[in-house]
């Protein structure tokens, strides 16, 4: 039977996912491209030039890039007690060069040696950040790192592990995988508690003791982050990934039928200054109602920190400036841009 710690990072992976999905990424199974998947004994592995590779969860951007091969995620959770370090980085930069090198022939007679392309990148959520030298890796080598020890996510681990402890007590059949099972039970609950939503019975396919499991987890993980319309992640010209939690998400999308994919911003600090609490950012004009919040991006904050006190809310500013002013989110798989201008005064009526 798995660890706890092993089980506690599969359970993260369907946190993960359900994450992706909800920013413009479609999850793949084996069914999905057995041309460049394998269905291995622990899970869906994606062929290499070289070998085979395990992948935590594989999406596709829903998004055709015009003139790129289609964008296809390697996704790698961590939920383990220390920093990511070196090694997971490098492990990581070796995977996306080899499966980018493979090319499948389906029938080089028929098609004069064409197969189909994708073009890979890789992603690194993990509970307990990552370390210095890991997260220059990451950046020289384009591999985005998304840190969820920080702000409202620093509880998420703690609750994952004690989820992975509670599943000892579950009986279940001869021959079911536990692993398997919470995953599937936690994949079916996830949607239901973030849309307010929430069925009597279990889903047909899922051990009901699982269920009821999985439903209790999702409920505890949703009051450790505070309770939340929903959970995006931003996108932006920079060297990490926003998480943002929701507020009225409902009116967010009022303005986006409204005013289309575009929408002016205000970004401001929650409390005192740049490393208190969250960042937030609402609609420019005040005429609408929406918040989304996200913790101190932990490079902004390692270099505010190197910088001196009477000079860190102008740095904080810079970069704001620099690094958001635009911001893109995928809200019901539609693509929006949150655009900062520091230089228009907001007016606010709420």
């Amino acid at each position: 039977m798995a660890s706890n710690a092993q089980v506690a990072g599969y359970l993260l992976e369907e946190v993960v996912v359900n994450l992706l999905s909800n920013s413009g990424y479609r999850i793949l199974s084996f069914e999905d491209d057995p041309n460049l998947l394998v269905e291995g004994p622990n899970g869906l592995r994606v062929r290499g030039r070289g070998a085979d590779h395990q992948a935590d969860a594989l999406g596709d951007l829903a998004i055709h890039i015009p003139f790129s091969d289609p964008i296809r995620l390697f996704v790698e959770a961590k939920c383990v007690a220390l920093p990511v370090g070196l090694e997971v980085l490098r492990n990581a930069h070796g995977v996306v060069h080899d499966v980018n090198e493979y090319v499948h022939q389906t029938s080089p007679s028929a098609l004069g040696g064409l197969g189909k392309r994708v073009q890979y990148r890789y992603s690194i959520f993990s509970t307990s950040g990552f370390t210095a030298n890991a997260q220059k890796y990451g950046i020289a080598h384009q591999i985005s790192l998304v840190d969820l020890s920080d702000g409202y996510w620093s509880a998420v681990s703690t609750v994952l592990k004690q989820a992975a402890m509670q599943i000892r007590a579950i009986q279940i059949p001869t021959g079911m995988s536990v692993s398997a099972a919470a995953r599937q039970a936690l994949r079916a609950a996830l949607p239901y508690r973030l849309n307010a939503f929430r069925p009597v019975a279990s889903p047909p396919d899922v051990y009901p003791p699982f269920w009821a499991w999985a439903t209790s987890v999702v409920d505890t993980i949703w009051e450790s982050l505070g309770g939340t319309d929903e959970f995006l992640l931003g996108f932006l010209d920079a060297p990490f990934i926003l998480t943002l939690k929701a507020e009225n998400l409902r009116e967010m999308k009022r303005v986006i039928e409204q005013e289309g994919n575009s929408i002016p911003v205000r970004i401001y600090f929650s409390r005192r200054g740049p490393l208190d609490e969250d960042w937030v950012i609402e609609p420019r004009d005040g005429t609408a109602f929406f918040r989304l919040t996200f913790p101190v991006p932990r490079l902004v904050g390692q270099a505010l920190l190197a910088t001196p006190q009477e000079n860190m809310r102008s740095a904080a500013g810079q970069f704001k400036r620099q690094l958001m002013s635009e911001i893109t989110v995928y809200v019901d798989g539609r693509a929006v841009r949150l655009i900062y201008d520091p230089s228009e005064t907001p007016v606010l009526v709420h």
